[in-house]
């Protein structure tokens, strides 16, 4: 610290007991290595690092006690920032988006009195997080045009950009500078590839420049939102070709389902027994990969966050049938068995969809059970809730797999060693 410790000031007063003992066992000729807290004259609160030994005469008696000090409070700042910043990548999702907004909350958390702001463009639209945890959310300015940021993004740098006297600085002009009474700007680029698609900034009411430690943060939250939007981009172009491949099988597959009805149903020749059961086979599979491209085009919208329910009151049961039979006529022929115990009256859901996901969950049981085999499907009222229950005669999940059964694609790597059990899947609403 470059000083006497009686120099820096008092000791905090929660931390006078801690100096106290550190003072008996000096007296006794230890050697003690402490932290306290000291608080100066201009209040502000030190973290001193304290080595001190004790010189003890011919007569065991201790005549003087040596010591040396110095300032760990801004290691100890950037130890506890690292620890919340580290808790905060291991609380990350699988969804990117959420992840950065978490990220950019965190941060901002953390720097306290300096002003965190998260924005980027995408698709030509430019966004500013808002990082408060009461209402974190992107919103959409009326005139990007006024914002730093924007700017910086559109620049296309690739570097860490200051400004450390915003009043003087043709960007003083940005909405949140006279907002927030802010002098001095910091920002560092997310970059994909060889181009600029957002900007993690603070902003500072002082205007004597960023500390170091700050800007290392500042470099720490920008390599983690770049790897969150590396895996948004990688997420859309995903979506993306979905979209295309699904649309792109949809007139074929119609051009086969067209000429198969019409095989079927006699309208461009006479087929033998033979001929017209291949001919059924191929429009039940057709139906099918029709089925399966409208599941990929809902999944897309799901996860975009364009799906749409279409609630309306109507009575289970007939839609619990309606799933079963799309079953059999999917050429199925396990026995299916029904137990509705209790009257489940009408309730609010959207008829088609809830058949999609009965369907869904009895397709998966057919799947992982044994050939012709027994599938449940259970219905009751429990309390203001209808609980539907699907089970099957396969070899179940294992305790470790069942808390990941709605993480998307996940499937257990070897099915074949989870015990021999019945296991069931309870649904009252659909997690995705």
């Amino acid at each position: 610290m470059g000083k006497n410790v009686l120099e820096i000031g008092v000791i905090h007063p929660d931390d006078i007991g801690k100096a106290m003992l550190s003072a008996e066992r000096l007296l006794k000729g230890e050697t003690v290595k402490t932290e306290l807290r000291f608080v100066r004259k201009d209040v502000a609160i030190l973290i001193g690092e304290i080595n001190a030994a004790s010189l003890i005469n011919q007569t065991g008696k201790v005549v003087l006690v040596t010591n040396v000090a110095r300032d760990v409070a801004e290691q100890r700042r950037a130890e506890e920032r690292l620890d919340k910043m580290n808790r905060c990548f291991l609380s990350l999702s699988a969804d990117p988006l959420q992840n950065i907004r978490h990220i950019a909350v965190a941060g901002s958390e953390i720097l306290g009195e300096l002003t965190i702001r998260y924005c980027r463009i995408d698709n030509g639209e430019f966004s500013i997080l808002i990082t408060s945890r009461e209402s974190s959310g992107f919103v959409i300015p009326d005139d990007p045009e006024l914002y730093i940021c924007y700017h910086a993004i559109n620049a296309n740098r690739d570097e860490l950009i200051i400004i450390e006297v915003l009043e003087d600085s043709d960007k003083a002009k940005d909405p949140d500078i006279p907002q927030g009474g802010y002098q001095s700007f910091m920002g560092y680029p997310i970059r994909l590839g060889d181009k600029t698609v957002g900007s993690i900034y603070m902003f500072d009411r002082e205007s004597v420049g960023f500390a170091q430690e700050d800007m290392h943060f500042l470099g720490m939250l920008a390599r983690a939102l770049t790897i969150e939007e590396e895996r948004l981009a990688d997420k859309e172009s995903i979506l993306h070709f979905v979209d295309i491949a699904s649309h792109e099988l949809r007139t074929p597959l119609s051009i086969i389902k067209g000429y198969a009805d019409a095989f079927q149903y006699g309208d461009l020749m006479q087929l033998n027994e033979f001929q017209m059961d291949k001919i059924r086979i191929i429009n039940t599979k057709a139906d099918r990969m029709t089925k399966t491209i409208n599941d990929l085009l809902d999944l897309s919208r799901i996860e975009r966050g364009q799906f749409s329910i279409d609630r309306q009151d109507v009575e289970l049961e007939p839609l619990v049938q309606n799933a079963v039979r799309q079953m059999r006529d999917n050429g199925f022929d396990d026995i299916f068995t029904i137990s509705i115990t209790d009257a489940l009256g009408r309730r609010n859901v959207d008829p088609d969809k809830f058949v999609d996901i009965l369907r869904i969950l009895l397709d998966n049981a057919v799947s992982y059970s044994p050939p012709a085999s027994e599938i449940g499907i259970r219905a009751r009222n429990r309390g203001e809730e209808a609980l539907l229950s699907v089970l099957d005669r396969g070899r179940g999940i294992e305790e470790k797999d069942r808390c990941r059964i709605f993480e998307l694609f996940y499937q257990v790597e070897d099915s074949r060693l989870a015990p021999p059990l019945v296991w069931g899947w309870a649904c009252t609403s659909p997690r995705r």
